[in-house]
Formats: C-alpha cells, sequence, structure tokens
C-alpha cells in the first residue's frame, strides 16, 4: 500500500505541471509572451502591406502594417489595427528604424524595451498608441479595437457592404435614408462617402482612402461646403463606429446640419495637405465624438456655422479622444460663424501627443493654438467647456488658450461675436519645457463684443500651477469675470 501511494504521488508530480503547463499554453499565456485574450487580424489587401518598416504581433499573431501619407513634411507614417478582449501582449519590431530615442505614447503604459529595435507592452483592454522612433517621424500607431459585435451581412436588406480587398468605384459612395454602409477588415475603398437621410449608419474595420484624388478635387457644394472624403448632411440618427478614414483630400469628416449623430472609434489618418480638418461639425446639434484618434495637417475640431438658415451648433461632446496636428489648431470653434448659435459645447479626457510644430503669435492671422474660440459676425458663443486636457511638450511653443472674438476678414464678416461662460479645467502639460510659453490668451473686439466670464481652474505646466499672475497669462481690454482657481 505505502508503495502504491508513494508511485501515485510520483505521478503526480509530473503529470499535475504537465497538465497545468498545457492549459496555460492552450490559453496563450507560457513565459508571458501571450496574452490570455483574443485577437481577431485581418489581412492587408495586396498592394498595401508595407513591410520593412515594423513588424506587429499582438499575442503571438502578426498584424499587418499600413502606410498613410505625410505629403507636406515629406515624411510618410504607419498605422495597424485588430480587434481584442482581455490582456493582449505587444510585440513591435523595427528593420528599418533606431528605437534608441523611442517613445511609447501614452506614457501609461509599461514598455519593456529589448535591445534597439525591439518592444514589448502589454493592456488588458483596446487602446490606441503611438510608437514614436523619432518624435512625429516615422511613427507606427497602434488600433486596438473591441471586438465587433453584430456585424451585418453581405446581401443583406439596406446593407451597401464591401468585403476584405481594394474597391475602386468611379464615383463616391451614396448611402440614403436607412441605409448601413459596412466596410469589413481588410477592405480599402478607394474614393468617398456622401451620406444624407435619417437613420444611416457607417460601421466596420476598413479604409476609406482618399489618397488618388487631388486637393479639392470633388469641389464644394451648394454650401460651400468641401465634398470631403466622407460627409454626412441633412440627416438625423447618424452612426458611425470603427471605420479608419486615410489620406483626405479635403476636409476629412464633415457632420452638416445633422442632429442626433455618435461617432464611436473613428480613427482618421492624414495630414497629406492643409485643409485636412479632421472632424468638421457644421450646423449641427446632439452630436458625440467619443474614442476617437485623429492626426490632420490641419484643425482636428473646427465648429462651423456654414449657413445661418440650418441649424444651431449646440449640444456637442467629445470625449475620450487622441488628438494630433501637425500645422493648425486643436480645437477652432467658430471660425465660420453663420449659425443661429454655439452653444454647450465640452470636450473631456483628451490626449494631445503632438500639436502644430509652426508657432504664430496670437495677433496674427493664421494664429495656432490648442484652443482657440473665436466668434464673427454677432454670433454668441456660450457654455463651452474643456476639462482633463493632457499635452505632451516636445519643447516646442505653442498658444493654450486663445478666446478672441474678431472680424474675419477672410471670410468678409463685418462684425465680431462674443464670448460668454466658459472653462478650462484641469488642463496638464508635462514633457520637455525648453521653449514651451503656452500662452493664455484673452481678449474682446470693443465693448459690444466682449468675452464675459471664462473660469481657468487646475491648469499646470511641468507640476506648476497657473495664476493670474503668471507671465503666460494675457488679458487684455473688453474682458470680464475671468476667474482663476485652484
Amino acid at each position: 500500500m505505502i508503495i502504491y501511494l508513494q508511485r501515485v504521488l510520483n505521478a503526480s508530480a509530473i503529470i499535475l505541471p504537465l497538465f497545468y503547463f498545457l492549459c496555460l499554453k492552450a490559453n496563450g499565456e507560457t513565459g508571458g509572451s501571450r496574452g490570455s485574450g483574443v485577437v481577431v487580424t485581418y489581412p492587408a489587401p495586396e498592394g498595401e502591406r508595407v513591410d520593412g518598416e515594423y513588424i506587429l504581433t499582438a499575442n503571438g499573431k502578426k498584424v499587418d502594417i499600413y502606410k498613410a501619407q505625410d505629403e507636406f513634411n515629406g515624411k510618410e507614417y504607419f498605422f495597424a489595427y485588430f480587434d481584442c478582449e482581455g490582456r493582449v501582449d505587444i510585440q513591435v519590431e523595427s528593420p528599418k528604424h533606431s528605437f534608441s530615442n523611442l517613445k511609447l505614447l501614452p506614457d501609461k503604459f509599461s514598455a519593456v524595451q529589448v535591445g534597439d529595435k525591439t518592444l514589448k507592452f502589454s493592456a488588458d483592454k483596446p487602446f490606441k498608441a503611438i510608437v514614436a522612433p523619432d518624435e512625429r517621424n516615422f511613427p507606427l500607431i497602434i488600433f486596438a479595437n473591441p471586438l465587433e459585435k453584430d456585424a451585418p451581412k453581405s446581401g443583406s436588406d439596406n446593407i451597401i457592404y464591401y468585403g476584405a480587398g481594394v474597391h475602386s468605384p468611379d464615383k463616391p459612395v451614396v448611402v440614403k435614408a436607412g441605409q448601413t454602409l459596412y466596410l469589413a477588415g481588410g477592405c480599402v475603398l478607394k474614393g468617398s462617402v456622401f451620406a444624407s437621410g435619417d437613420g444611416v449608419s457607417i460601421r466596420g474595420r476598413g479604409i476609406i482612402d482618399g489618397g488618388d484624388i487631388k486637393r479639392f478635387g470633388l469641389g464644394n457644394d451648394r454650401n460651400g461646403v468641401p465634398l470631403s472624403l466622407l460627409k454626412m448632411e441633412d440627416g438625423k440618427n447618424f452612426y458611425a463606429e470603427g471605420i479608419i478614414l486615410r489620406n483626405s483630400f479635403a476636409w476629412t469628416f464633415v457632420i452638416d446640419n445633422c442632429d442626433e449623430a455618435e461617432i464611436k472609434n473613428v480613427k482618421i489618418c492624414c495630414s497629406r495637405m492643409l485643409n485636412d480638418d479632421a472632424f468638421d461639425i457644421c450646423n449641427s446639434r446632439n452630436v458625440l465624438i467619443e474614442d476617437c484618434f485623429a492626426r490632420a495637417q490641419d484643425d482636428i475640431i473646427a465648429v462651423k456655422g456654414m449657413d445661418s438658415s440650418r441649424l444651431p451648433c449646440e449640444n456637442l461632446r467629445i470625449y475620450n479622444c487622441m488628438f494630433w496636428t501637425d500645422r493648425a489648431n486643436i480645437f477652432r470653434i467658430g471660425y465660420e460663424c453663420s449659425a443661429p448659435a454655439m452653444r454647450n459645447i465640452a470636450a473631456e479626457n483628451i490626449y494631445i501627443p503632438f500639436y502644430s510644430f509652426v508657432y504664430n503669435k496670437p495677433e496674427a492671422y493664421w494664429a495656432n493654438a490648442l484652443i482657440w474660440l473665436q466668434p464673427a459676425i454677432e454670433t454668441t458663443m456660450e457654455n463651452v467647456s474643456f476639462k482633463s486636457i493632457d499635452v505632451r511638450s516636445n519643447g516646442n511653443d505653442i498658444i493654450t488658450l486663445m478666446a478672441n472674438p474678431r472680424i474675419l476678414k477672410y471670410r468678409d464678416y463685418k462684425t465680431a461675436g462674443r464670448i460668454r461662460n466658459c472653462l478650462l479645467e484641469d488642463l496638464r502639460v508635462n514633457g520637455k519645457e525648453e521653449g514651451f510659453n503656452g500662452i493664455i490668451y484673452i481678449r474682446g473686439h470693443d465693448e459690444a463684443h466682449d468675452v464675459d466670464g471664462i473660469t481657468l481652474k487646475g491648469i499646470k505646466y511641468f507640476g506648476r500651477e497657473i495664476n493670474p499672475f503668471s507671465k503666460c497669462v494675457k488679458v487684455g481690454e473688453h474682458t470680464k469675470n475671468i476667474k482663476f482657481t485652484d
């Protein structure tokens, strides 16, 4: 009996650890090299996959790399996408780029660098990350989406379906009321999309690419709005989710005269040219932009009034996004002001890895800022708030906030507007200090077109709180009720 028990124990000492090891291996957990989560990848179509720049794996699965244009700087950049749920272990290698000065952004990730060519990090939920070996030059942007649910099937009623592969229609894709445009993973749609009517959806994991269309190649609509890479107009209950917009030829994603629009997890990879604004919200209300990424040469969030007979710009919320401009503004509200009102606009939890590398002083007509409020033609801009804004400085200067009603001669406006009851709270600048000043510039135009009521709370540059006596604060004439609070 004793000998029998000893044999059982000896066998258990071998079998149980082996059984445990096999279970871990089946779940992708062995050696710490693979996460336990689910990863879904989509092969890039022929001619789209970029080899030789980066090698990316997620839980051991190869993820294909795409290229976006950055013609103004003459430097391309790269992106990749996959779906996931649970823990994901990422490995990035680069046969071409040195990682000696590598930054992984945002810096919330705990990265492990192996030598000069390999980076590893993990995440336990979907994310967006930038692997930047040389600041804004040649980065790799990683989009880890949530798992896609309830994807429509080809041939279903009211579904315009594009499967994997490159598609080159000879005219813009038109989506009408009640229809869904679906772009499957691995799809690249060459051209543009125009949607109108109620209940339109545009979703999937595919790419809409405008790189074959020359700048402003489709012209403008009847209201002077450029026909864009993706435009939705004259509709209610608009929904967009999951897609990527690349290499726009004009404004990128336009929401014009819409009521109730929801844009989630949309990624914009532009910077091909100026005038490629990422999101233009024109004469629209009840708009949510959530969990999105955008890189563009021009403005990222532009709130515009193109036609005074259309809807007001009101009840807009921009939440949990990553925004990157190369030459313009992160938020520009009011450059075009032909709207009945501009009010109740809120941005919160915004990460800015890169802002304009061009600095123009506040008095310049084409100044550059993180936030620019510039109402004109008697427009009262009110109840605009920005909360929890994280800015990464690379040492270059940028204007933090401009609240400055103006007469915009470029648009042939004859009068300025006014600003009422705005808030900037918990804006934090970190990174390199060097030449960063971050002017906060507040000035009215005249007594009738003034700035009344701006609260600044918890503004910190490199850990130092900004107060009314800080050198960066410039409060000019025709202003009142400008308050700093702890």
